[in-house]
């Protein structure tokens, strides 16, 4: 049986592949989006979470619900109103699905819901899963609220999964972008010492786990990494290594970090060592569970 999935962020990165993914399996995809319309197969769904607003039709034959929306952790500098922005955008868009789920009839079987390993704040070298304790500073506390919001969904009666995404890894994305934009200088930064732990994961591989997970009706929290965990440096090395030509290794100490990017710079000395084995129980394999593999992969692209 085919689904018609209305996705919330469609239209964001990891959203428009996701769509693909659905579509060529025979769903049907509509998005939530600040205009209505149709664009080419999609449909747009007028919302806006900060006026409370969802459109009459909203839930009209959709039988999962995708939740991506939120304003991107790394496109600006924490200020306070930027660290209130990144919250509300994600919580009020969460509520008001809630509500509407909760007050208007609907045909929705199942919900999935982004979340993020930030969740786990720094943690060295301890291996962290799905039951560990959540960290401290901006980043967790902010996730932490993510998920309370999400855990609300439940109210609903229906099946909650929520996902805790880690790096991404695609041509276009933030971080990828970023670290490409050194090499091309032949410049390879370590941050630090290179050795904090960045659970990163492959675009195909978070679009493939969402999918996965509306098909299997799943519901708790998985963390969407891939098995091949590895530190900073050798992720840079591998990208340096895939891309080709030559870098030199430039180290850049946490103090010039936080003089660059202030209180973000913590996103990017966080070492997080996340186990992706919940997810990999529910029959999920990835496509590219190995750095060096998906790091060719996005430079063949």
């Amino acid at each position: 049986m085919k689904d018609h999935i209305l996705i919330a962020g469609g239209s964001g990165f990891v959203g428009q592949r996701l769509t693909s993914l659905l579509q060529e399996s025979g769903h049907q995809v509509s998005w939530l989006s600040r205009k209505s319309g149709q664009e080419g197969a999609v449909n747009r769904i007028a919302w806006d979470p900060s006026r409370k607003f969802l459109g009459e039709n909203a839930f009209d034959g959709i039988t999962r619900l995708v939740i991506l929306s939120g304003e991107g952790i790394a496109d600006k500098r924490w200020t306070d109103q930027r660290k209130q922005l990144i919250i509300d955008s994600r919580v009020q868009g969460i509520s008001l699905l809630k509500e509407a789920l909760l007050s208007r009839s609907h045909t929705v079987r199942s919900i999935v819901s982004a979340s993020a390993v930030g969740f786990y704040g720094t943690r060295g070298h301890e291996l962290l899963d799905e039951t560990s304790t959540p960290g401290a500073g901006f980043l967790s506390t902010s996730v932490q609220t993510w998920e309370e919001a999400a855990h609300g969904l439940e109210e609903t009666g229906l099946p909650v999964a929520i996902m805790r995404i880690g790096l991404v890894l695609g041509r276009g994305s933030g971080v990828w972008q970023e670290m490409d934009n050194y090499l091309r200088f032949g410049i390879r930064p370590i941050f630090a010492a290179g050795k904090q732990w960045w659970p990163w994961i492959h675009l195909e591989d978070v679009a493939g786990i969402f999918q996965h997970s509306v098909k299997q009706e799943l519901s708790g929290i998985f963390n969407a990494v891939a098995p091949g965990i590895q530190d900073q440096k050798t992720i840079l090395g591998a990208m340096s290594a895939a891309r080709g030509g030559f870098s030199i290794p430039a180290p850049a100490p946490p103090f010039v970090l936080r003089l660059l990017v202030g209180e973000m710079s913590t996103a990017v000395l966080a070492s997080q060592r996340v186990s992706p084995q919940k997810i990999l129980d529910t029959g999920y394999r990835f496509r590219f569970p190995d750095l060096t593999a998906a790091m060719q992969d996005l430079y063949r692209k």
